[in-house]
């Protein structure tokens, strides 16, 4: 595995080496440079970017992790980059650390940095699904209203969707799940939402914070695998991740009664209920 050709490129190692060769190259940031040049993962290599809509994004780093977090607090703001040196250098000096060069740009100055990489991790770093389980009059429409309120009240997106009409109603500006993921019908194994790339929906899936799930235990299994083969896709233009986490990373609470669930019998007659 470690022999095998080119395995040493990476996107940002190369993003150096056509700094080297590019000088128009050197004038954008590590964020902007997507804006003109396109990532070719068969050859590990950038080129220019002839249509389309670039995607701005910089691996999350953890502020415990150290030199990494502050590389990455680097390369929002500094050009002309041909090394990790030139990252490190500021006005002519090349500090011993990033840490040192964030200090030096006037990084570190306040809270601002700090502030926006945890806000970024509480939108994916909480990767989650969970259930709710209770039966009928123990108020989980309460619990669901609650936490969309507060949500909401932070500026948050939640889509409440429940599995029947009835149930959707109880909830704030509550759906069908059919309704709002666009699920099929017919649902099959095969199955995915009918949401593309691009549609007002496919924004608005990359902007939600929670989804709530009403009834979750009577939808049939297809549904959740539909809206988590769709989320995985349509995520993965945000995190690069996402196609390897359920429903994309994306928090999903659901709730139910599986004590509605009857038996099935399979030919059973009345008398077999």
């Amino acid at each position: 595995m470690l022999s095998m050709p080119g395995i040493e490129k990476t996107k940002f190692t190369e993003w150096l080496e056509t700094n080297k060769q590019n000088e128009d190259a050197r004038t954008l940031t590590y964020v902007e440079f997507p804006k003109h040049w396109v990532w070719n993962s068969k050859g590990k290599l950038w080129t220019r970017r002839k249509k389309g809509k670039e995607v701005d994004r910089i691996y999350f780093a953890h502020p415990s992790s150290g030199e990494r977090f502050y590389m990455r607090m680097l390369l929002n703001f500094v050009k002309w980059s041909i090394s990790f040196e030139c990252i490190r250098t500021v006005n002519g000096v090349t500090y011993p650390t990033f840490k040192a060069a964030c200090y030096a740009l006037g990084l570190l100055d306040d809270d601002r940095e700090w502030v926006d990489c945890l806000s970024k991790a509480a939108v994916w770093a909480t990767g989650k699904l969970f259930f709710i389980s209770g039966h009928g009059g123990i108020r989980k429409t309460f619990l669901w209203n609650t936490i969309a309120s507060k949500l909401r009240s932070d500026s948050m997106i939640v889509l409440p969707v429940a599995t029947s009409g009835i149930a959707s109603l109880l909830l704030p500006n509550g759906q069908t799940a059919h309704s709002q993921f666009r699920i099929p019908l017919d649902v099959t194994a095969e199955s995915t939402c009918e949401i593309k790339h691009g549609t007002q929906l496919a924004e608005l899936l990359q902007k939600t914070s929670l989804i709530i799930w009403d009834e979750a235990p009577m939808t049939h299994k297809y549904c959740f695998e539909a809206l988590d083969k769709s989320l995985r896709d349509i995520l993965s233009t945000q995190y690069e991740d996402s196609r390897s986490k359920p429903f994309g990373g994306l928090t999903v609470v659901c709730g139910g009664d599986f004590r509605h669930i009857l038996p099935v019998i399979p030919q059973g007659e009345g008398a077999d209920c």
